[in-house]
């Protein structure tokens, strides 16, 4: 039987008080929405927690049910569209997503499915019912994205820079964002360009800096300007609502070869420095149920195989 690929979220977890109060842990918000049903523009929500069999891990399974703008059925001979045969009063189509959490690396491994619930509405879930049951302790969760060190390390390592280019979607978020905190030269760049993006229709603003041959330019671009864009692309690449932003981040520069001990030039690719995994299930064609012990044995799978990178990275 052939697998299909179920691609994820890797993130951390940070719950802030906005009271000043006790602030709860994420395994007491899971239990917060288990079997509390929340509905929202056509899909509800229920989550249910799973019996783990690894000490100082959580998982919970959420199932989503649309009942709203459901796509028609098509006859592949008579082509002819007709709509699905069901009740969207009592009926829907049902998606999963499945998590694990690690309460001791503080790491959250999240299913990404387009038809189920997305990491932001999770989000939203968990503040609404908790703020509502909890007036005096109010918080905030954001999943800030775990990013591996190497890329960005190999970077701020390179002896000269000799290209730079940053691809950034939306500008206006990108201005909204940077509001009211002082700028680095790099970040003043960034924000001009953005500017110029918006009151130009633009969806995406690319910044990009050359030069010349090594001969002629043998400073080539500002260490403190390279470095500069670099965090802050990195900044929303650690930002769960914000990391879909960056399109391209791409530096070219030397750095010693540690096997000939000469100047190499290289370009790195910082986007390859999130965590791009996915785990495995079995395709099926005509779904009876939504495959929640495969669901479970791929995610723990894959959680066995990163558990140490994370610890190293997260312990480092």
């Amino acid at each position: 039987m052939p697998n299909i690929k179920r691609k994820v979220d890797i993130v951390s977890v940070h719950i802030n008080s906005l009271s000043g109060g006790v602030t709860p842990t994420f395994n007491q918000l899971l239990s917060c929405i288990e079997a509390n049903e929340y509905y929202v523009n056509g899909k509800l929500f229920e989550l249910s927690m799973l019996d783990s069999e690894v000490q100082g891990v959580a998982m919970a399974f959420i199932e989503t049910t649309q009942d709203s703008d459901l796509p028609p059925v098509k006859n592949k001979q008579s082509k002819e569209l007709t709509a699905l045969d069901i009740n969207p009063n009592e009926e829907g189509l049902a998606f999963a997503n499945i998590l694990l959490y690690d309460t001791r690396l503080n790491v959250l491994i999240y299913e990404i499915n387009r038809n189920g619930c997305y990491l932001g509405k999770l989000k939203e879930w968990i503040e609404r019912r908790w703020n509502e049951n909890h007036e005096e302790q109010e918080i905030e969760i954001n999943f800030p994205a775990i990013i591996r060190r190497n890329e960005y390390n190999r970077v701020i390592g390179m002896t000269n820079y000799r290209k730079l280019v940053c691809k950034l979607q939306n500008p206006t978020q990108i201005v909204y964002e940077m509001n009211n905190h002082s700028e680095s030269l790099a970040e003043q760049i960034i924000r001009q360009q953005a500017e110029n993006g918006i009151q130009t229709g633009a969806d995406f603003v690319t910044i990009e800096q050359n030069c010349t041959l090594l001969r002629l330019n043998p400073h080539g671009l500002s260490r403190d300007f390279v470095r500069g864009v670099a965090d802050f692309t990195r900044n929303l690449l650690q930002r769960t609502r914000l990391r879909q932003n960056v399109e391209t981040i791409e530096i070219t520069g030397y750095s010693i070869d540690p096997e000939s001990n000469r100047q190499k030039i290289r370009t790195i690719d910082l986007l390859a420095d999130t965590f791009d995994e996915s785990f495995m299930i079995p395709e099926v064609q005509l779904q009876v149920n939504l495959q929640r012990e495969d669901r479970k044995a791929g995610i723990l799978r894959l959680y066995e195989r990163i558990a140490p990178e994370l610890r190293q990275i997260i312990r480092a």
